[in-house]
């Protein structure tokens, strides 16, 4: 596995634990 990778697996996982606390409130949209 390369660093990139890494670095995606990581952010995926940022990204999902955000949405999953912010669920109740309204989304947000990124760019």
């Amino acid at each position: 596995m390369g660093t990139k990778a890494k670095l995606v697996v990581v952010l995926s996982l940022v990204v999902l634990a955000y949405v999953l606390l912010s669920g109740d409130k309204q989304p947000v949209e990124v760019e």
